[in-house]
Order: C-alpha cells, then structure tokens, then sequence
C-alpha cells in the first residue's frame, strides 16, 4: 500500500491558471465561475509518488460540498499528457468512498494518475477534500 500525501492542484483558463502543492485531508474550493474547461488534481511519478509499479486500485475518501462528476485519468509515458484510459466517479454532497481499478493493459509505465472535475456548464463554486487518498497492490 502507498499512502499519498500531497496532490499537485491544478486549473485550465480564467483568471488563476496555474498550478500548486495541496496537502491530502485539505480542502479545495473550485471556481467554477471562472475556469472555462475545469479543475485537476495530480499525482505524479517522480513528485508525489516514486512509481506506481505493482499498484493496482486507487481508494479514494473524498468530501465533496455538491454532487459533481470526477474524471480520473491514467496517463502513460507514451500518451504524451493525454488519458490513455479514463473512468468517471460520480461523487454525492457530503463523503464518498470510491476503488477505482488501475488498467492493467496500458501501452507504457503509468506515469500519472488525475482527478479531473469539467466545469460544463456550472458556474457554482464546489469544495472537495481528498481526505484519504492510497494505491493498493
């Protein structure tokens, strides 16, 4: 088991488009008001976490303050930046305690894993708290 402490927090247009350092159990607010495409939160290989070798599920505590759509996204060393696999998580207001499986059939070494919240059409600010975040073998 691999416990992750810190997520690197991250937003795609407005007016704060830049990332940062977020402790896990802190909270988030998303301004969704202002972030054209949405919100991300990252664990990378070399900065988060060493590597992801032999994992295989994520567990995942999260406190939402709405219900909201969480895309989390496998990307390779092949994959360029791009989800070679995504899989979404529909979260409720208040906690949720989700596994999601890490695709074993991917083209290259898992290099980072995102948890990806899309604006589309919310304009409402959301909170979340990863209030526990591991990688399990």
């Amino acid at each position: 088991m691999m416990e992750v402490n810190s997520l690197f927090s991250f937003s795609f247009g407005g007016k704060n488009d830049f990332g940062e350092e977020i402790r896990v159990a802190e909270s988030k607010v998303m301004d969704f008001s202002s972030k054209p495409c949405g919100v991300g939160f990252a664990v990378r290989t070399g900065h988060e976490v060493d590597d992801f070798t032999g994992q295989k599920s994520i567990h995942l505590a999260i406190i939402s303050s709405s219900e909201a759509v969480m895309t989390v996204e496998f990307k390779t060393e092949e994959s360029r930046g791009a989800a070679e696999i995504s899989q979404k998580v529909h979260l409720m207001a208040g906690e949720n305690e989700n596994e999601v499986l890490i695709p074993q059939d991917l083209s290259s070494p898992l290099k980072e894993v995102v948890f990806f919240f899309g604006r589309g059409k919310r304009v409402d600010d959301v909170t979340v708290v990863f209030d526990d975040l591991l990688f399990k073998e």
